[in-house]
């Protein structure tokens, strides 16, 4: 595994790339530079531990949400779709597997085979296929079950896979089905495309090679050789056989510079010279032979969606079937198809299909784009053994930012659980977003759009109120976002609340702690306590969870705590206005109703729950003015003094 390590290129331009890492960073402000071999090799082994621990997380968590997505609810029956794509089509290839292992482990069944009898979409077939092993991808289940033979899918397999896939495909097919593959490809192709399995048993061999150099000389012996063959006429012999032996005989590579040869020698196509030689199907393998598998790929998505309809099955095994480490690979078949029509394979794919099967197809694409796949190996060496450390933390760091927003993605979704349905999860809302830093919130929003097409604070601020609403915003928008809608939502509340919600939200966690240690000492008093004791209970749980969340953006020094606690002091000093407060709506009371509040000085008003208030959520509530002080005259009547009492509406000044 190390000699793997050592091939493999550095991923990231600079230093200051690997230091944008928060562990990394750590580790070497606390023991060094990233020259030291053991500064290096501590990076490695603490980033590897980390990836790990996020990777069986995510696996863990996907593996829930799908059994909830598809089993979910008061009856189990149904899916939820939008759910069951954000969770699967998103993911590398890699986590897929840990996610189907995971899903085994727990309920004992088979992940891709319970995505595709609950789906029952194209989706779910493409799903099913994307979560299957190589060498199921390269089994023939698929061309040649039920009646009859599907012969443009066996060429798509063994046109576009190696030889040893194809071995393995082999293997894993007579292993299940206790029979010969070759019997049964003869068998099923039959008589009618008898030249059809001539060739695609020659590749099923293994007898073309893929990685050969190519031969110039052989390619322009080739070319004379087709030229000649094809220039028969009706009654003469052609040479179904020999044709194969040249073109399945040679590499990809060799083939293409055969069919380029042919064009600029005699003026016509070598494809066009064979179609007229040969049947519709046959045509159709060695055509397949005469460009790269990546373009031939493409060439049968671009047929799949041309003309009147598209064929949703044609594109459900290829995309399916193809990753970021197979040959050809999704992101070099995206690339030749954008070569070739101009156009890249998601515009043509949103043009042509609509739905689960849309979202579920861009999201597949783009999660294998992501270029950690290709780190998968690379990054589960062994650190004592790898013999490039550099390139090991390249590809770690590549793969830490990734899993980070896997773990994003299942964060966005457990914010839309808490939101959705009747009433809000206040609990689980707390606990996620007053645990995650504010970069990690970003990502979640960005997640969240991502899956929900709306924003992630809007949703938010609609489930709820008050301090509660304004804590959300503050954490969760980004600062352009949360501007002008925490100004709006701080109108009336009061300069000392909203100091506790800046400094709460608006520094990290170790500032937070190191001032709320300064404050402690001032007081000699518990900052926790003195919070529980001054906000309504949701507020509260925020409150409390903020002081002491864990560290996640870094330290804060001497000077800074100390600002930090001034700053805190008048934020704690007090909570609400002399105009208004908010409380919480009780138990059993709902919009429309009628409850009375009694204000800090005694008086007690009638108020009307409003309309999107329900219990345990919050509501400003107007306070009545301050009783009006009493003054005393002294009155002269007759000769004498005599002290009465008179009631006076006394403006204070």
């Amino acid at each position: 595994m190390a000699a793997v390590v050592a091939a493999t290129t550095s991923v990231l331009a600079d230093e200051n790339t690997r230091l944008a890492n928060t562990t990394v960073s750590r580790i070497v402000e606390a023991r060094g530079e990233l020259d030291d071999p053991a500064v290096l090799k501590e990076c490695c082994a603490r980033l590897q531990k980390i990836n790990g621990m996020l990777k069986a997380r995510v696996a863990e968590a996907d593996a829930e949400a799908c059994h909830e997505a598809m089993k979910g609810g008061l009856t189990g029956i149904g899916c939820d779709d939008k759910r069951l794509v954000a969770t699967l089509c998103t993911r590398t290839k890699a986590a897929l597997a840990r996610t189907a292992a995971a899903y085994r482990k727990k309920y004992d069944k088979d992940l891709a085979k319970e995505v595709k009898g609950e789906t029952s979409s194209d989706y779910g077939r493409m799903m099913a296929y994307a979560m299957s092993a190589p060498d199921r991808v390269c089994r023939h289940d698929d061309a040649c079950k039920g009646l009859g033979c599907d012969e443009e899918a066996l060429i798509e397999v063994c046109c576009t896979r190696t030889p040893e896939q194809l071995l393995a495909g082999k293997a894993c097919w007579e292993g299940r089905n206790d029979a010969s593959l070759f019997d049964h490809v003869t068998k099923e192709l039959g008589p009618q495309y008898r030249h059809l399995n001539i060739l695609l048993l020659k590749i099923l061999k293994g007898e073309r090679p893929w990685d050969e150099a190519v031969d110039d000389a052989r390619a322009a012996q080739h070319v004379e050789k087709l030229h000649k063959e094809c220039a028969k006429g009706m009654m003469q012999d052609f040479k179904e056989d020999k044709v194969v032996n040249w073109l399945a005989g040679c590499p990809p590579a060799e083939a293409a510079l055969c069919a380029d040869l042919y064009e600029k020698a005699h003026g016509k196509s070598l494809k066009s010279a064979l179609e007229a030689k040969c049947g519709k199907k046959f045509a159709l393998g060695l055509s397949a032979l005469l460009v790269t598998p990546e373009e031939f790929v493409a060439m049968r998505l671009e047929k799949a969606m041309k003309g009147f309809g598209t064929n949703e099955a044609i594109l459900v095994r290829l995309l399916g079937g193809l990753d970021h480490a197979s040959r050809p690979s999704m992101p070099a078949v995206v690339a030749a198809y954008e070569r070739k029509y101009g156009r890249t394979l998601k515009e043509a794919l949103k043009s042509e299909i609509s739905g689960d099967f849309l979202r579920a197809s861009l999201a597949w694409i783009s999660a294998l784009e992501d270029p950690s796949q290709a780190f998968e190996a690379t990054t589960a060496c062994d650190v004592e053994a790898c013999d490039d450390l550099e390139a090991l933390l390249d590809a770690l760091v590549v793969e830490n930012a990734s899993v980070n927003q896997m773990m994003a993605s299942i964060d966005a979704q457990e914010v839309y659980n808490c939101c959705h349905g009747f009433g809000t999860s206040d609990g689980k809302l707390i606990a996620l977003l007053a645990s995650r830093s504010k970069p990690h919130l970003q990502a979640v929003a960005a997640a969240y759009y991502d899956q929900r097409d709306k924003p992630m604070v809007g949703r938010i601020r609609e489930e709820t109120s008050g301090w509660y609403k304004l804590l959300l915003t503050y954490l969760v928008a980004s600062p352009e976002e949360a501007g002008a809608p925490a100004r709006r939502a701080m109108d009336g509340l009061g300069a000392d609340g909203v100091a506790l919600v800046e400094f709460l939200v608006g520094n990290s966690q170790a500032r937070v702690r190191a001032a709320k240690a300064k404050w402690e000492g001032r007081h000699d008093a518990s900052l926790v306590d003195r919070v529980a004791s001054s906000s309504t209970a949701r507020a509260r749980r925020w409150r409390c969870s903020c002081s002491r969340a864990s560290d996640e953006l870094g330290e804060a020094d001497e000077a800074e705590a100390e600002a930090l606690a001034d700053k805190l002091a008048a934020g704690a000093a007090g909570w609400g206005t002399d105009e208004q407060a908010f409380i919480e709506v009780p138990a059993g009371v709902f919009p429309g109703m009628q409850i009375v509040v009694q204000a800090p000085s005694g008086a007690r008003v009638g108020v009307i729950v409003p309309q999107g208030v329900g219990p345990g959520m919050q509501f400003a509530v107007p306070l009545p003015p301050p009783p009006q002080p009493q003054v005393v005259y002294n009155i002269r009547v007759g000769g004498g003094r005599h002290k009465h009492k008179h009631r006076h509406r006394h403006r204070p000044f």
